[in-house]
């Protein structure tokens, strides 16, 4: 009826390495056929900068609007943790983009 299957490499003790490292395509989860490109550094810092701008505005927002406090289940605690984060975001890609810059502009002569 039902044979056993063998073991895996990985129970037999073989050592298993991870699949290399890759960059992200743009159009991952995307419908294929249309044009893909690699995200670069530029791309990713911009996504930060916005992603914890965005960020950082709602959790103020939540934080202004919420009633009660810590302990009610309203995600104060949440808010006000998530606006420092949001702002150490902005500012790592700020950095990411200022590097990226300076990789990219030709030195003077």
């Amino acid at each position: 009826m039902g044979g056993s299957r063998p073991p895996t490499a990985a129970a037999r003790g073989i050592p298993v390495r991870p699949p290399p490292h890759r960059d992200i395509p743009a159009s991952a989860g995307r419908p294929a056929g249309g044009p893909t490109r690699i995200l670069t550094q530029r791309h990713r810092g911009l996504a930060a900068m916005v992603t914890g701008a965005v960020g950082t505005v709602l959790a103020e927002l939540h934080a202004a609007t919420t009633d009660g406090g810590p302990g009610t289940g309203n995600g104060l605690v949440g808010a006000v943790v998530a606006a420092p984060l949001g702002l150490g975001a902005v500012l790592l890609g700020r950095r990411v983009l200022t590097r990226s810059a300076a990789r990219t502009t030709p030195p003077e002569r």
